[in-house]
């Protein structure tokens, strides 16, 4: 009977010993996430689709500057080129067509240029010449004019000695008026040798005047073919540029990492692409990140990790970095981080340029506390709204 009513008692405590075993547990299950929710850490991360990797130096695109046929293409996937390699040359037959005219141009025109200037070079030794048969004649004529006087000086003093000597009645009458006329004579002589030397000097100035007008003619004409000449080389300069810019040449070193469809006898515009030459350089991850929820959180220095669109991730593993750069303007609402490579990748990774992913970022390390308050705080926002 006692054995009964103890067995009997125990299982009424039972019960509550159980209840009292799960409200301890209970409160230390609260306990437990209630120091895990304040004390625990965990990253915000920021993820985006639109990351790839990239050389650190510019990519170069290579566009044709003007339009035209296509006669010959170099532009092949993957080739290594150096600066000034041909990729691509379009049809410039015309302008080496009009190069070859605007050049027989300058051989005619130099040619009539060189006869201009022997004949210009004629002309000054006629007008030398002229010069010194002038000052000739001149000097003649003013001999003569000289002899003259000196002549007509003695005939006056001949006719006023045989003045005095008739009036003194040594001489006849007829003997004085014949040395007087023959004074006057020479002295007239005299007058006519100094008109002609006049007018032989005005004759010649005249024939100097007609012979630099005549050089003058020449010399204007050899102007103007030097400036059809010069006009020529300047035509020939813009067609040589013209044949150039169908010529189009690699920028830099590279290799063509991107070309088009340019095969012979295909018509390309003005500013088409070509090809992109993407220069050696480091790797480096781009990504675009909304700028909304990017802006202001992702800082150089944090933590970045690229996930391969060609290689599974579980399987090959990611690609690691730090930001080392983030713009600060947006374009088109995106924002533009670049990351820096760690040294070490995993090797299985057959990494380079334009390989793209998805790039996780973390932004910050808190609490899952801040993270609850941040969730309901945009709960009510949005209900507030």
């Amino acid at each position: 009977m006692i054995e009964f009513e103890q067995t009997a008692g125990a299982l009424e405590r039972e019960p509550h010993q159980r209840w009292i075993g799960a409200i301890a547990l209970g409160l230390a299950l609260v306990a437990l996430w209630a120091v895990w929710l304040c004390t625990a850490e965990l990253s915000v991360q920021l993820t985006t689709e639109q990351a790839r990797l990239e050389v650190s130096a510019l990519v170069h695109p290579v566009r044709a500057e003007v339009g035209g046929r296509v006669v010959r293409s170099a532009a092949i996937l993957d080739r290594p080129v150096h600066e000034g390699d041909v990729v691509l040359e379009l049809d410039a037959r015309e302008a080496r067509l009009a190069v070859e005219e605007a050049e027989a141009r300058i051989a005619a025109n130099q040619q009539i240029l060189a006869d201009l200037r022997r004949l210009a070079s004629a002309e000054r030794a006629v007008i030398e010449q002229i010069a010194v048969a002038r000052d000739a004649a001149i000097d003649e004529t003013d001999a003569r004019a000289g002899q003259a006087a000196v002549a007509a000086r003695y005939s006056k003093l001949q006719a006023e000695a045989e003045a005095e000597l008739q009036a003194q009645g040594f001489a006849s009458e007829l003997d004085s008026l014949r040395l007087q006329y023959e004074a006057k004579g020479q002295r007239s002589l005299v007058r006519a040798q100094r008109l002609a030397s006049r007018r032989l000097a005005e004759d010649h100035q005249t024939s100097i005047m007609q012979q630099r007008v005549e050089l003058e003619h020449v010399e204007l004409r050899a102007s103007e073919i030097m400036a059809a000449i010069a006009a020529d080389h300047a035509t020939i300069r813009r067609l040589e540029l013209d044949i150039e810019r169908r010529t189009i040449r690699a920028p830099v070193d590279g290799r063509l990492g991107w070309v088009g469809e340019m095969s012979t006898g295909l018509v390309v515009e003005a500013g088409e692409p070509i090809a992109t030459v993407i220069p050696p350089g480091e790797l480096r991850i781009v990504a675009d990140f909304p700028a909304r929820g990017a802006h202001g959180r992702i800082r150089p220095g944090q933590r970045a990790t690229l996930r391969l669109d060609a290689y599974p991730w579980t399987q090959y593993g990611v690609v690691t970095g730090e930001v080392a750069r983030v713009g600060s303007e947006p374009s088109e609402d995106r924002l533009r981080v670049e990351v820096r490579l760690d040294a070490v990748q995993p090797e299985a990774l057959v990494l380079e340029h334009g390989v793209g992913g998805s790039l996780e970022e973390v932004v910050e390390r808190v609490t899952p506390l801040s993270l609850l308050l941040r969730a309901v705080g945009r709960m009510v926002g949005e209900r507030s709204a």
